[in-house]
């Protein structure tokens, strides 16, 4: 994955733009994705739309209002691959998705709204195909201007910890914008 496209993901206003960090991952169509804590839909819209209708994307989140949002942008933009799955990603196997069945795994701004973070990345570990990534996007740290608090953040260091215990094997960090850090961790 070149570096230049990632140094270059920022959209119009300093913040990620999420198809250039889509399209800069190395997602192909065809390839299933589950957006882990999908909100109003950020990434799953522009993952649907990487992947293809040969492809799908769960978009998974706590909220049916947030599934609701993504349903009608889905609706909207006709896009067919799109899954909704309502879960607790604290909870083990909430998502219901098969062991061992999906290529990618992204989890963006969602870490620090978790008690227990570690179950997150159990259960991303569990869905993800051999050789799968995983996607971490996060707030840095003393940039609370903007976003969360600064004492809910989580460092990457902190990250990396929980990737370790998870054997996962980081292969990129990066700087999205000037609020956030991402990761890449391969399965």
């Amino acid at each position: 994955m070149p570096n230049h496209i990632l140094s270059r993901s920022k959209g119009a206003s300093g913040f990620m733009d999420p198809e250039k960090i889509v399209n800069s991952f190395g997602v192909e169509r065809g390839e299933t994705v589950a957006d882990f804590g999908s909100g109003a839909g950020y990434f799953a819209i522009p993952l649907a739309k990487k992947v293809s209708a040969k492809g799908k994307v769960y978009a998974i989140d706590i909220l049916k209002d947030s599934l609701a949002i993504i349903d009608a942008k889905a609706s909207r933009e006709n896009l067919v691959n799109v899954v909704l799955l309502q879960a607790d990603l604290e909870k083990e196997k909430s998502t219901t998705i098969e062991d061992d069945s999906v290529n990618w795994v992204i989890m963006a701004n969602i870490l620090f709204q978790l008690n227990n973070k570690s179950s997150i990345f159990r259960e991303a570990k569990r869905v993800l195909k051999p050789a799968g990534k995983i996607i971490v996007i996060d707030w840095l740290p003393g940039k609370a201007a903007i976003g969360p608090s600064d004492s809910s953040r989580i460092s990457p260091e902190q990250i990396r910890i929980f990737a370790l215990i998870n054997n996962l094997k980081e292969i990129k960090y990066w700087l999205p914008d000037p609020y956030h850090y991402g990761f890449i961790f391969i399965k």
